[in-house]
């Protein structure tokens, strides 16, 4: 089975006529004693059969228990050796796993497509970052979370290398460890130390993990490898400040251009009419969102294989369409709107574009 990194999950889209299943798992459900991780992965196929068999009827529910099993069987090997979670999507035609860094809880999606909100939440993890630590002749990377340092890598580079060379050679060193390592979406990093090629480093480092959005942090530090760890928190608490402020600013500055709610969010995107879009993480909205029909029709609660999250579609059309999406807490968007956009700098929609008309609540 393929693991993907979260850029690769997002645009891992199989072509398929039957259901999709997104499960999200975390090392307690899979690292435990056997048999009790046996009976959750059993457990969690049931459950996915269920729901298909609401809308695909028995005979594709009966295969994708039996695949899904398997497939999770296999998952559970890469699992026992990762100490962060896991993400899990299938079809009938394939199916993927990606490593997550950060812990996320159990969640089970049948739909008519992936669902990658808790991922792209993932992958937008606040207030974890990378270390990269450049010293002489060798880097340390490690990753630095809120309760543990990870550490990842130590790589030696060759005295006899030309300075220009050993630059490169960093920068691609560093580049396939963290993709190795785990899954980057705007995970920030601290490149430090007291190396004279830090900053053709961290440029080259810039270039290679493009298009991921990555945050460079150059810090020159005279300190040891442990010492620079231990300061490591301090360092960053700034840019993470710095960031939270920034989301407030875009949010309450210039309101004539906010769009609050579900429908005129799914409306900008629609009229390409939208330059970032801000999400709650925590909430979830079942219905269908057809938009071909111009239609969002919200459910209270999952109806069938067919529903999804609202909310998770709009995170898959603003990626689509190459709009910034932030998910964050719900708690802090404003007139408690679940989904907010930020509008172009145009007072007017294009004429002639799309427009969703209908909310309908079923």
């Amino acid at each position: 089975m393929k693991t993907l990194t979260i850029h690769e999950a997002l645009a891992f889209n199989p072509r398929s006529s039957g259901p999709r299943v997104s499960l999200y798992l975390g090392p307690k459900q899979l690292s435990s004693n056997p048999e009790k991780a046996q009976a959750f992965i059993r457990q969690c196929a049931q459950q996915a059969s269920a729901l298909i068999k609401k809308s695909y009827g028995i005979a594709c529910a009966k295969h994708a228990e039996q695949s899904i099993e398997e497939s999770l069987q296999k998952a559970s090997e890469i699992l026992r050796y990762h100490r962060g979670s896991l993400g899990f999507f299938w079809t009938k035609e394939a199916n993927r796993i990606v490593k997550i860094p950060t812990l996320v809880e159990t969640l089970l999606v049948v739909s008519d497509s992936f669902h990658v909100k808790t991922l792209m939440a993932a992958g937008q993890s606040k207030g974890d970052f990378v270390v990269i630590y450049l010293s002489g002749f060798s880097i340390e990377l490690a990753r630095v979370e809120a309760h543990r340092i990870s550490h990842l890598k130590s790589i030696a580079i060759s005295p006899s290398a030309l300075p220009s060379a050993r630059g490169e050679h960093l920068a691609t060193s560093i580049a396939e460890t963290l993709r190795d390592a785990f899954t980057l979406g705007t995970l920030p990093i601290l490149i430090s130390g007291h190396d004279p090629m830090m900053g053709k480093v961290a440029s080259d480092l810039q270039e290679q993990l493009a298009p991921l959005e990555i945050a460079l942090v150059r810090k020159n530090l005279v300190l040891g490898f442990q010492s620079v760890f231990a300061a490591a928190r301090e360092i960053m608490n700034p840019y993470f400040i710095e960031q939270q402020k920034r989301t407030v600013e875009l949010l309450t500055n210039d309101r004539e251009y906010n769009i609050l709610g579900l429908s005129g969010v799914a409306e900008a995107l629609l009229n390409k009419d939208a330059k970032e879009v801000f999400l709650a993480h925590d909430a979830t909205v079942w219905g269908r969102f057809d938009t071909e029909r111009g239609e969002i029709v919200q459910h209270k609660l999952q109806k069938d294989g067919h529903d999804s999250d609202i909310l998770n579609e709009l995170a898959l059309l603003a990626t689509q369409l190459g709009v910034p999406v932030h998910l964050i807490p719900k708690k802090q968007l404003p007139n408690n709107a679940m989904a907010v956009a930020l509008r172009t700098n145009r007072k007017s929609l294009k004429q002639g574009s799309k427009s969703i008309l209908k909310l309908i609540s079923a």
